[in-house]
């Protein structure tokens, strides 16, 4: 009994210090920011269609863009990562979660599907998987809020020594 309520009182200290530690005034005007720039951009362009559109040259060759049917087939074989949102979005923002659109399409990385919340943020990450999957990675080491948020349960979260929670 007394190491459960250890381990939940370990589990509940590290989570409230993981929210205090996620700048909420530093994100949110960085959401507002970054979505004036996608509208501006989306009526210049005339939408973004999707990332069947992208000059796939650049990309990284281990990074496969998924499209039409075959979204299903690699959503089924091993989910959309991140809980659908953008790893390109989490790293730029510095934890700033936005939804994913899988209108868009899939890129595939490492035999694990990702979705982008634009085709110029899917171009980013197709030229640099490993980049923004190390640092998502980082991010939920970092804060483990947002590893159970993510859904990443491979990700390795140290939580603190009793004996530091005990000083506290």
């Amino acid at each position: 009994m007394l190491s459960r309520l250890t381990a939940t009182m370990q589990a509940l200290h590290s989570y409230t210090n993981c929210l205090k530690r996620i700048r909420l005034k530093e994100l949110y005007e960085t959401h507002v920011a970054t979505a004036g720039r996608r509208r501006r951009r989306r009526k210049q362009s005339g939408s973004g269609s999707s990332v069947s559109d992208l000059d796939v040259g650049e990309f990284d060759p281990a990074c496969t863009v998924v499209t039409g049917g075959d979204v299903d087939d690699a959503k089924s074989e091993s989910g959309v990562q991140y809980a659908g949102f953008c790893p390109v979005a989490l790293v730029a923002g510095h934890g700033y979660l936005e939804p994913g659109d899988e209108r868009l399409g899939l890129l595939t990385y490492g035999g694990k599907a990702y979705t982008c919340s634009s085709v110029e943020r899917a171009a980013q990450f197709g030229r640099h998987p490993r980049l923004y999957v190390q640092g998502v990675e980082k991010i939920a080491r970092e804060y483990p809020c947002f590893s159970r948020l993510l859904r990443m349960d491979d990700v390795r979260v140290t939580a603190p020594k009793m004996s530091t929670l005990i000083s506290m």
